[in-house]
């Protein structure tokens, strides 16, 4: 042993006195944890309850091994430190070099990162290199730039080179350059140099050196490209078409290891785990979900997204802070204005609009399209709602002015579907030229549910493919889709859980469920959905007495019960969201397994108690379990669970049309959306329609496949306008009203403004009211009687601004006739309530008559869809 790694023994040594790891923590006993919390005189840990978890985390905190010590951030101090050192003090160059093979050139940009996934790939038959520190220098040893290393896979002989965006990156004009590699020791040696803790300088760091043959170092060039983005209620995805135009901002290094390739679709994707950087940790799906991570100043939030969010980043296992975290971001297209309460991993607090929130996210997403493809986007394309999409690029406009965002070739969801088969149709020239389709196309998302409809012909002229398109909304549910899905398996195993703690024996799923399973579509059918599940709703209420999940309801109640009630929900959530997908995404997947017990076959998704935490009431308080239930579900007992809600989202969407004998008119149905997956939805189809009719095919990968074809046919659509090889035409129908409007005058009569299946840009109507009134209740009402739902407005007629009857002609003469503002008199308002094509709701506007003179009030929008009325299953009320 060398003196110098003596001294840094000693040196370490000393500074790791009484410092633990998490793998020598997890194998003490609970006794023995609080022993080290007495001797280490950590209060904290001692004035807890025996909660062996929590001991662990607080040792951590306090006593951890400083377990990463990759030098990952910025720091001009710090680089000037590591500078100092290699100028003066580095030791002798270590043998064996010929064992590690580095890439011959490296290309780094300017502002980005140098990835995993660049395929800077290091071989090294040595045992002493791991995850570590690398340095760049010249031939004078210079220092150019900091690296690190990244094991590619458990083997730890194939590493990625890597560097954080942001990094100090220098051009030497001496290009012979070499980058140095280190033992643990060393690594662990600069990274507390760059840190600060080692200001002494006096230990030389022996090293590997192999010569690099070549460095470039570009600055990031911008394209005209369009970016393509399917922002989703539970995933969203990204990509850009890379042609011929874009090849001369191609790097050699891309396409060669194939991470961009020519003339094709790019999916941008996005890293799923920080284990190994194989491809495998790569998908082009990003859950929806934003976390907080750090709200000590207001004006600097930083979040998680995706993965990371899920992933248990945004959640500090010491004393169960829980950083808030969003899911469903696509809901808040009508609220984007309104203003959000947020808590990081420590407790710290902020305001934040819901806004700043998406723009987060889609910037995050543009931020990966950009390290991935090595160019800067300006112009992005977001597929919406058909129903919302200019609510949708108004909202997107606004969060994002620096950017063109796509209005005149903005496709919906559900149109973008159809123009990727369309394209494909013509790719395999299967179609008849000239002949009319009918396409229905059902998109079931995450959290919404779509139908539309759509009339379509191929025409093979000289110079291109025209194709013509109309379309026609027909139906929409905001409260379902496959959300609704996981909180039934939710259900289920709160259920389930809840007998094993009890030691009851488990009910069969059938058993919750009136009449033989195989009739529950003709119960469905005379007695409705609610009444279908009504005894399984009973039972999960019950079981809310053992097993609590409804923490909004423990708002008041202490702060340790709230967020143990809130981990209840959280951990059954994520446990669901498994369960959907090992079933419906792995077709070959029948039985799921929990707890260590050998009594069932199949596979295993919770056999580690280092994982598992419940909270349940015992004598009226809440204790922590750490006992895994012996279980098993099956995928039939999900079917069961699942096939009421199935059927009736499609009986609501394609009754009507069956009875009215138009289903026979379509010759494509084209299911899409990631719901569509799971197979009870053709099953439930077949009840109205033959099965041979339906585009419903399963791939290998059905979830990936259903996902991305929204997003392929808005970049084909894109690519097809710009080349004019296939030359689109879109007519988009004007969709009927969904609901009729109405409001009660003083004698408390029904006036009706709006009326449900009118077009909407054909109807107006007005209510008239005393000038002193404060407010007007709008009502909404679909078939029955009753209102589905309320929208107040407040009346500020010290608001009101003088308005001349050629202004009211100019601006609202679609909506407004001129004889029902002649006949308005003094001190009268006249409410008038109009809709148009570009928004899926209904406008307020108020004008008045005070001394001959006209004035008016402010035009207020209210949307359709409601978010007071939607289904949020994170409100803490389930």
């Amino acid at each position: 042993m060398s003196l110098y790694q003596s001294h840094l023994e000693k040196v370490y040594q000393k500074r790791n006195l009484n410092r633990y790891s998490r793998q020598s923590l997890e194998r003490l006993t609970t006794l023995q944890l609080r022993d080290i919390c007495y001797k280490e005189k950590l209060v904290k840990g001692i004035a807890s309850t025996l909660d062996r978890e929590r001991f662990i985390e607080t040792i951590l905190h306090f006593r951890g091994l400083n377990e990463d010590t990759l030098i990952l951030s910025p720091d001009e101090a710090g680089y000037s430190r590591v500078k100092k050192l290699v100028d003066r003090h580095l030791g002798n160059e270590l043998t064996k070099r010929d064992t590690i093979l580095n890439p011959a050139k490296l290309t780094v940009y300017e502002c980005l990162a140098v990835e995993a996934r660049d395929q800077y790939i290091v071989e090294t038959s040595s045992p002493f290199l791991q995850t570590s520190n690398v340095l760049l220098i010249n031939d004078q040893r210079e220092l150019c730039g900091i690296f690190n290393l990244r094991a590619v896979d458990e083997t730890n002989q194939r590493f990625a080179l890597c560097m954080n965006k942001g990094m100090k990156i220098e051009p030497s004009r001496n290009k012979v350059y070499h980058l140095l590699y280190f033992k643990p020791l060393e690594s662990e040696y600069l990274f507390d140099v760059y840190m600060g803790h080692e200001q002494m300088l006096n230990a030389p760091v022996d090293y590997f050196d192999v010569p690099l043959l070549d460095l470039e170092i570009l600055e990031v060039p911008q394209t005209d490209q369009v970016l393509a983005i399917d922002f989703g209620t539970s995933n969203s995805t990204a990509g850009v078409y890379i042609g011929s135009d874009y090849q001369e901002l191609m790097n050699t290094h891309e396409l060669l290891n194939g991470s961009l390739q020519q003339d094709k679709i790019n999916y941008v994707t996005f890293e799923t785990s920080t284990t190994y950087a194989s491809e495998s940790s790569w998908s082009p799906l990003l859950p929806t979900v934003a976390g907080i991570s750090s709200c000590s100043s207001e004006k600097d939030v930083t979040y998680q997204f995706g993965y990371q969010a899920l992933n248990g980043d945004s959640v500090s296992r010491i004393d169960e802070h829980f950083g808030t975290t969003f899911y469903e971001l696509k809901r808040w297209v009508h609220s984007y204005d309104r203003t959000e309460t947020v808590v990081d991993l420590i407790g710290n607090t902020a305001s934040v609009t819901r806004g700043a929130i998406i723009q987060a996210f889609i910037t995050y997403m543009i931020q990966h399209a950009e390290q991935q493809f090595k160019c800067r986007f300006t112009h992005l394309h977001v597929s919406s709602p058909v129903k919302m999409k200019h609510q949708f690029i108004t909202m997107f406009r606004e969060l994002f002015p620096t950017y063109q965002i796509e209005h005149q070739k903005a496709l919906d969801e559900g149109i973008s579907v159809l123009y990727n088969t369309i394209a494909n149709q013509i790719d395999q020239k299967n179609f008849m030229d000239g002949e009319e389709y009918q396409a229905l196309i059902f998109d079931c998302g995450g959290g919404t549910t779509d139908l539309s409809s759509c009339i379509f012909k191929i025409e093979d002229s000289r110079v291109s493919y025209e194709v013509t398109i109309q379309t026609t909304f027909e139906n929409g549910d905001v409260n379902f889709g496959g959300n609704n899905l996981t909180y039934r398996i939710l259900q289920l195993l709160k259920i389930r859980f809840a007998a094993y703690y009890q030691k009851e024996a488990f009910a069969r799923v059938d058993e919750w469920f009136p009449g033989d399973m195989n009739d529950s579509y003709r119960y469905i059918d005379g007695y409705g959905r609610d009444a279908f599940y009504q005894q399984f709703e009973a039972i999960y209420q019950e079981a809310e007495q053992l097993l609590p999940t409804q923490f909004s309801a423990y708002r008041n109640q202490n702060y340790d019960m709230y967020k143990r009630v809130q981990n209840n929900y959280y951990f059954l959530w994520k446990l669901a969201e498994t369960i959907k997908h090992r079933f419906f995404e792995l077709s070959d997947t029948w039985q799921l397994n929990m707890g260590s017990s050998k009594q069932y076959s199949g596979e295993s998704i919770v056999d580690d108690s280092k994982s598992f935490k419940l909270s349940l009431f015992d004598k009226g308080r809440l204790d922590y379990v750490y006992q895994i239930p012996e279980m098993s579900i099956n995928r039939n007992e999900i079917n069961s669970l699942i096939r009421g809600d199935i059927y009736s989202i499609v009986k609501k969407f394609f009754e009507e049309l069956y009875e009215r004998g138009e289903l026979q008119n379509f010759s494509i149905i084209k299911m899409t959306g990631q719901s569509c997956k799971i197979p009870l939805f053709r099953e439930a189809l077949k009840e109205f329609i033959a099965g041979k009719n339906i585009e419903f095919r399963q791939k290998e990968n059905p979830l990936m496949d259903l996902k991305l074809s929204c997003l392929n046919g808005s970049i084909r659509y894109l690519e097809s306008c710009k080349t004019a090889v296939i030359r689109p035409k879109l007519i988009n129908a004007i969709p009927e009203i969904p609901y009729t409007v109405y409001a009660l005058d003083h004698h408390g009569e029904i006036i009706q403004l709006l009326l449900r299946k009118d077009k909407l840009t054909q109807v107006s109507g007005f209510i008239s009211k005393d000038y002193n009134v404060k407010e007007v209740r709008f009502y909404l009402r679909s078939d029955g009687e009753e209102a589905h739902t309320s929208f107040l407005y407040h009346n500020k007629t010290e608001r009101y601004v003088p308005v001349t009857y050629q202004e009211i002609n100019t601006s609202y003469t679609r909506y407004i006739r001129q004889d029902d503002v002649d006949t308005i008199e003094n001190e009268e308002i006249k409410f008038f309530v109009y809709a148009n094509e570009n928004s899926w709701g209904f406008y307020v506007l108020p004008i008045t008559r005070k001394e001959g003179s006209l004035y008016r009030g402010g035009e207020q929008f209210f949307a359709f869809e409601n978010e007071s009325w939607e289904i949020n299953f994170f409100d803490g009320r389930k």
